[in-house]
């Protein structure tokens, strides 16, 4: 089995997923240009359950839109055509029922982690004001669609994904192993084949791609961050804490929500997930265990993030160290070529002194001598003077630690240290 063969299957049969007759025909309908809100109206009244979903959605308190849908053409009218026919689909999509045990994926667990993401996408989209919940709600809903396909096409190949998972490969390495394809690219493939729209197929295939992030793509972002925030087995949460922490405020800034509206959007979706699951008609776990699980992770993310601050701490205090270090070493080499700038002079004075004393004494030059002499020894005595106040500043910098060198600067004031030392020894 490779990919080729599953995106042809995908092109080429008629029973993607065993839909229900009125969603079939929603699709076939909507793929026309001409059809009407009463035609799809029409289409929904025929099945009672989706009608009863149609506007429980429409109703929703969650939205907010201060009037009562109370019939299915308002609600079309107020969601859009394209909503509703993503909504049918999404119902027919999460049947639980539908899933093979076979497949060794325990089917509660997995609608319960999308109806998650689903909820923690539609709370992102309203702190941000997004121009449709809905929209995200529904990409929410489908973004692992692609992953239910195979638990229906292939449920016991699938055991082998789940094996290597448990063996610490990422799901997508994994399912491209098994089935030369992931379920994201796969998932994306099922969106074109009804024709979803745009930016709902581009989620799906997106959806765990957090690196090259596009501003402008801001459902895609929605669902990434929905995603990093419903800590799951099914969403990558085994990956290490710091790399998702990191991935978590990487689409927060891109979104622009701030860290007290990611603790928001975290306690809007678990209330929010009870209400998705009484419309859909899922059954969920039992929220007490959500609560106690959601906070562990919390709990989990808190010490992660301690542990950070203590290691950049014992960090910082390491670089800090070796700039005290590289700082001491350079106030030296400056302090050490000034001193050797002092000395040279100094030896130089008591040489040329020398050379001309010894030069008038070889030519008889005895008068001359004899009134240089103190002019000379006067030089000689100062350069004298200048090596004993060297000798003084080296042994008090020697010792010095690094500590007090790094509260200097870089040059050492050595002119200002030979002239006191030359004033206490009374030569200047």
């Amino acid at each position: 089995m490779d990919r080729n063969f599953i995106i042809n299957k995908i092109k080429n049969d008629d029973v993607l997923l065993p839909l229900p007759q009125v969603v079939s025909r929603l699709l076939e309908i909507t793929d026309s240009d001409n059809y009407s809100i009463d035609d799809l109206a029409d289409i929904i009244l025929k099945d009672s359950s989706l009608t009863a979903k149609v506007l429980q959605l429409s109703n929703s308190s969650f939205y907010n839109r201060g009037l009562q849908i109370i019939s299915v053409n308002q609600a079309i009218s107020m969601i859009g055509d394209k909503t509703v026919k993503c909504l049918a689909l999404s119902t027919s999509v999460l049947n639980m029922k539908r899933l093979s045990s076979e497949s060794g994926i325990n089917s509660q667990d997995f609608f319960t982690y999308i109806l998650s993401v689903a909820a923690a996408a539609e709370s992102i989209a309203k702190i941000i004001k997004y121009n449709s919940f809905e929209e995200a709600l529904i990409a929410g809903l489908l973004h692992d669609v692609g992953v239910i396909y195979l638990l229906n096409h292939f449920s016991r190949k699938y055991k082998e994904v789940l094996r290597k998972q448990s063996e610490g490969m990422f799901v997508h390495d994994a399912e491209n192993e098994v089935f030369g394809i992931d379920h994201s690219e796969l998932g994306f493939n099922l969106a074109l084949s009804w024709k979803l729209p745009e930016n709902i197929a581009k989620s799906i295939r997106d959806h765990h791609c957090v690196e090259n992030l596009d501003e402008a793509d801001v459902l895609g972002n929605i669902v990434k961050l929905s995603i990093l925030l419903t800590f799951d087995q099914f969403s990558n949460s085994e990956e290490d804490i710091e790399k998702r922490l990191l991935k978590i405020g990487k689409l927060s800034g891109v979104l622009k929500i701030d860290s007290h509206q990611i603790a928001e959007i975290t306690k809007n979706s678990l209330l929010r997930l009870v209400e998705i699951s009484g419309i859909f008609g899922v059954e969920i776990n039992d929220t007490e265990e959500l609560l106690t699980r959601a906070n562990r992770e919390i709990w989990k993310s808190y010490l992660t993030m301690e542990n950070l601050f203590k290691e950049r701490e014992e960090l910082n205090k390491k670089l800090i160290a070796q700039e005290r270090v590289e700082a001491a070493m350079a106030a030296k080499e400056e302090a050490l070529s000034t001193l050797s700038h002092y000395l040279n002079n100094a030896v130089m004075i008591i040489s040329g002194q020398s050379q001309l004393v010894s030069m008038m004494k070889d030519n008889n030059q005895i008068d001359k001598l004899l009134n240089k002499i103190p002019s000379s020894m006067g030089e000689i005595q100062n350069s004298v003077d200048k090596i004993i106040a060297v000798m003084d500043v080296l042994k008090e910098i020697s010792p010095l630690n690094h500590d007090e060198y790094f509260s200097y600067s870089k040059a050492l004031n050595i002119d200002d240290r030979i002239g006191k030392r030359l004033k206490r020894i009374g030569t200047v």
